[in-house]
């Protein structure tokens, strides 16, 4: 048996042809916008190390754009451990104690277009939403509304949506109830469990 003081790694998910789609679109505008570009350089530049220099850079500029937006939420996990939950989506963490978790069950809902580049606080619904793909989603309850914010957006907070690859696994090792409804409080002094960090 594990050691309470152990960290579970629980990865986003093993399918993400859907991201890979995403990527390979965003890659395709970037490639037609920076052949546009270098026609224009080629064009009006009649220098040709200067013109070597704006091709090169235009070029390590659109690879370092892509590579930051797309790279981080295909490189982080979340780990969940005897006292606390560390929800890691790209550039975000969250850090909730498993204390404040009272409920966890499967969920499949559908993923916006851009939903997979980053993390968003949904406040008209009172959710953090970290998704990765439709597949192995749950949702997380928190014990009462708590104030978060993820990737500079932020409100009351009562449940999370994340995806893992190892859903079964995750559940299990949270050991939460499938439902429970928050407890209704008062937001005006806004309680946080996290934030990022």
């Amino acid at each position: 048996m594990r050691a309470e003081t152990e960290k579970r790694t629980f990865r986003y998910t093993a399918r993400w042809h859907a991201y890979a789609a995403l990527i390979a679109g965003v890659a395709a505008l970037f490639v037609v916008e920076g052949a546009v570009i270098d026609v224009l350089i080629v064009i009006l530049v009649h220098a040709t190390p200067v013109r070597a220099v704006l091709l090169g850079t235009i070029f390590l500029l659109h690879v370092l754009v892509l590579a930051a937006i797309f790279l981080p939420p295909l490189l982080t996990c979340h780990h969940l451990s005897a006292t606390d939950l560390s929800l890691r989506y790209g550039y975000d963490r969250l850090v909730i104690p498993r204390a404040a978790l009272v409920a966890a069950r499967p969920a499949r809902e559908p993923v916006d277009l851009l939903g997979p580049v980053r993390a968003q606080t949904q406040g008209d619904r009172g959710r953090i939403v970290a998704v990765f793909s439709p597949h192995g989603q749950v949702v997380l309850t928190l014990d009462h509304p708590r104030w978060l914010r993820m990737n500079g957006s932020e409100g009351d907070v009562t449940s999370i949506l994340i995806n893992v690859d190892r859903r079964d696994a995750f559940l299990a090792a949270l050991g939460l109830p499938t439902h429970r409804s928050p407890q209704v409080t008062d937001t005006s002094a806004r309680p946080s469990v996290a934030g990022i960090v």
